[in-house]
């Protein structure tokens, strides 16, 4: 099957999952508690802040693959209207995202409440990734 990329599409589903964690882990709702959960609480400003661009990267560069395997698993599937997306990427999710995420917290001895954080914000973000790539195709 020949998949016709719709890159708009890519980059605004880049954008929409990016400003979700934005605000998903700022102070406005769970950086506090992910800080704890996570150790880095303790950990100085400075040093975050180093980190920060590092990480964006592999954040914006891994949100461009996610969003185009979203294509093609979109295309695949048939998914073309805004509900049909947003349940491709619920699916997508529970069956990838959530058991993955779910398996190494508990090999990581990791808590409940850091894997409901990490793993709602992939809700989140699939849902409303997979409703915008279907629906602009």
């Amino acid at each position: 099957m020949d998949v016709e990329v719709n890159f708009i599409a890519m980059l605004v589903a880049v954008a929409a999952s990016m400003v979700i964690g934005g605000i998903w882990y700022s102070p406005l709702l769970f950086a506090d508690v992910w800080l704890k959960e996570t150790g880095l609480a303790s950990v100085s400003k400075e040093k975050m802040k180093a980190a920060a661009g590092k990480a964006m990267l592999i954040t914006f560069l891994s949100e461009i693959v996610k969003s185009y395997v979203l294509t093609q698993v979109a295309a695949y599937a048939g998914s073309t209207t805004l509900l049909e997306g947003a349940t491709l990427g619920f699916w997508l999710w529970l069956g990838f995202v959530a058991t993955v995420i779910g398996t190494l917290y508990a090999f990581g001895q990791k808590s409940l409440k850091l894997f409901f954080i990490d793993a709602g914000h992939e809700l989140i973000a699939f849902v409303v990734m997979g409703a915008i790539i279907a629906s602009m195709t």
